[in-house]
């Protein structure tokens, strides 16, 4: 009798995985179902899973449609959800509630495309097969922007991206390679610039050289996974 509930929720639990953790290191955070979980490399993520990345902190997370989250420091990500259909379609949810996320987002030649969306506070940016940098801060200052101190820039490495304004709906803007737009507190996007954009705001974000790795394809190549001798800093926007 006992057996049968334990099988139920190992069942439930393996349904509820996303993905892995591929690699981290500095200080990052991990809260399931309210409560802190230790982060360690290979661990599985499951839905609502809340990560947190400190002032050093950069983290890379392997989905299980092979699309890659790489969430650099001071960053906050909720895995919402990633479904995988019958005909090889991933539904993926993710929230970016502070700092910068790298989507690579997988798509099979031939196949269906991907249905990847990042949400934050004010925007959504929907990949439509592609590799993207979005952006989100929040009590912040920009000129010209007197009355607004909330920010969304999304900037597309490769592909399409779609951004829409959650406060201006219907006032959608298509990215493709090397273009940016802002999103700024409940306004429409902001016309489509050449480049990173306001995304050059932010300086250089990660301290922990993950961007050769990760493009390079970082599975199996070992990592360094907490390390306390990190490569150089690079800048997540080249």
């Amino acid at each position: 009798m006992l057996l049968i509930p334990l099988l139920l929720w190992g069942s439930l639990a393996s349904a509820q995985t996303v993905g892995t953790v591929q690699t981290y290191s500095g200080d990052v955070k991990l809260e399931r179902a309210a409560s802190p979980v230790a982060v360690t490399t290979g661990m599985g993520v499951m839905r609502g899973d809340r990560f947190t990345t400190g002032a050093n902190g950069r983290l890379i997370i392997l989905l299980n449609d092979k699309s890659t989250l790489d969430l650099y420091d001071s960053g906050v990500l909720v895995l919402n959800d990633q479904v995988l259909g019958t005909n090889g379609q991933a539904t993926t949810r993710v929230s970016l509630l502070s700092g910068v996320l790298r989507s690579i987002v997988h798509v099979t030649t031939g196949g269906p495309a991907p249905n990847f969306e990042v949400h934050t506070p004010n925007a959504i940016a929907a990949a439509r097969g592609t590799d993207y940098n979005t952006g989100y801060q929040t009590n912040t200052t920009r000129k010209g922007y007197t009355h607004c101190r909330d920010f969304t820039d999304v900037y597309t490495r490769h592909g399409t991206v779609e951004v829409t304004s959650l406060g201006a709906p219907g006032t959608q803007v298509m990215l493709k390679k090397d273009q940016s737009t802002t999103v700024a507190c409940a306004g429409a996007p902001l016309p489509v610039n050449p480049g990173m954009g306001a995304l050059g705001l932010y300086g250089t974000v990660g301290a922990l050289g993950l961007e050769g790795a990760i493009v390079g394809g970082f599975a199996g190549a070992g990592g360094f996974s907490n390390s306390s001798n990190p490569p150089p800093p690079v800048s997540p926007y080249h």
